[in-house]
């Protein structure tokens, strides 16, 4: 990945936003990773018996992202609830994966 511009770099808006669009898709190649990776647990769960959603994980991995968030000055509680948002969206991946076994 080449080296990105700093926003202080930027003298116009346009070139600003041309960095905003390419960190956007930054984050979506990251997102697709990340699904890539909801899908592989939802093979592996399948064969190992257990269910799409975790709560002790689940608890985890938001713990995680607002301990992330803080780190960099951001606000957890925002973040937070993007990943609540996140996380719901790949247990609902997993269940269809796993041929809609309820989480138990």
């Amino acid at each position: 990945m080449a080296e990105r511009k700093s926003p202080e770099s930027c003298q116009d808006m346009a070139s600003l936003r041309a960095l905003i669009d390419g960190i956007d898709d930054e984050l979506f190649d990251l997102f697709a990773a990340r699904m890539a990776c909801i899908h592989r647990a939802a093979d592996l769960k399948k064969a190992e018996g257990l269910p799409a959603n975790v709560p002790s994980r689940v608890t985890e991995v938001i713990a995680n992202a607002e301990r992330r968030a803080a780190a960099r000055g951001l606000d957890p509680a925002l973040y937070g609830g993007i990943w609540r948002a996140i996380v719901d969206a790949a247990i609902a991946e997993e269940e269809k994966h796993l041929g809609g076994q309820p989480s138990r």
